[in-house]
């Protein structure tokens, strides 16, 4: 008996949607995706894992395919399909440390204070000091 769980179908349906989507954009960008200075728009897609854990190797996947298909340079294969992965793994692990976002149902995580923490309690100091200043005297 197999103690691993299986991915469910959601979260297979999900990666392979981004793999498609990636795909998809760099052929459509072809032009400006595989010259000296690249320009990939479907990296824009590297948002995704902020939402959704299927978008890790659905990137991967799709940066992999994207390269293969279009006639990539082994270099840029390898190394940018890594890159691509890396950078999905990077933005996974940094949702928990965005502020005012609720991504997957969790609480907000709030470490320290806020700018506009600070600037609401300098308001508050200066209207508490500005009515007993003017109170006071007599």
């Amino acid at each position: 008996m197999d103690v691993r769980k299986k991915p469910p179908l959601l979260f297979i349906a999900q990666g392979a949607v981004v793999a498609a989507a990636y795909v998809a954009l760099t052929i459509v960008f072809e032009p400006i995706s595989f010259k000296e200075s690249q320009v990939r728009i479907a990296e824009a897609l590297t948002i995704l894992p902020m939402f959704t854990a299927a978008a890790v190797p659905g990137l991967a996947v799709g940066c992999l395919l994207a390269n293969i298909v279009c006639g990539a340079a082994l270099p840029d294969v390898i190394f940018g399909s890594f890159a691509t992965f890396l950078g999905a793994v990077g933005t996974r692990r940094r949702r928990r440390y965005v502020r005012g976002i609720d991504v997957g149902g969790r609480k907000k995580i709030s470490r320290g204070k806020a700018p506009d923490d600070v600037a609401g309690n300098g308001e508050k100091i200066g209207r508490e000091g500005a009515g007993n200043g003017g109170d006071d005297d007599g």
